[in-house]
């Protein structure tokens, strides 16, 4: 579902850094490398509580700082990406290569690890039959999630 936005994206981000010169292009990797890290950190580290999620409106007034956290952290590293020296800039690529090639490595051996599986099972998301299957179990292996909130 998402491969084909995916390709889409990395073909757009391809075409524009293959037409910029060799200098800036540097540069522009080093911006796509930062940005990168920047998503990760924001979705993996820089999770805000929020409080308990039962249906009340959230207070956003309460955690203002979190925004000017947020804010210093992406304007820090983006100014930090385009001004820094070619051996920063390599650091940079280097340590987003590290970060995300075991992650790419680790789901492409899922995938095929798993390719039978994944061609055998249609996504129940957009089945007419997934709410009337949504009760029936396997009698292979089931997964209940309990989810222990206000909700």
């Amino acid at each position: 579902m998402y491969v084909r936005p995916m390709v889409a994206f990395l073909s757009l981000f391809t075409l524009f850094g293959v037409l910029l010169k060799r200098s800036v292009f540097r540069r522009y990797l080093g911006i796509l490398a930062i940005v990168g890290i920047l998503f990760w950190l924001q979705g993996n580290l820089l999770l805000w509580n929020y409080g308990v999620l039962d249906g009340r409106a959230i207070d956003w007034d309460r955690g203002v700082w979190r925004v000017w956290v947020d804010a210093a952290i992406w304007i820090f590293a983006m100014g930090f990406a385009a001004c820094a020296t070619l051996r920063f800039r390599r650091l940079i690529i280097q340590f987003a290569i590290g970060l995300f090639a075991p992650q790419v490595v680790l789901t492409a051996l899922t995938v095929m690890g798993n390719s039978d599986a994944l061609k055998a099972q249609p996504f129940l998301m957009g089945s007419p039959d997934a709410l009337k299957n949504i009760h029936s179990y396997s009698t292979k292996g089931n997964v209940l999630h309990v989810i222990a909130d206000g909700f």
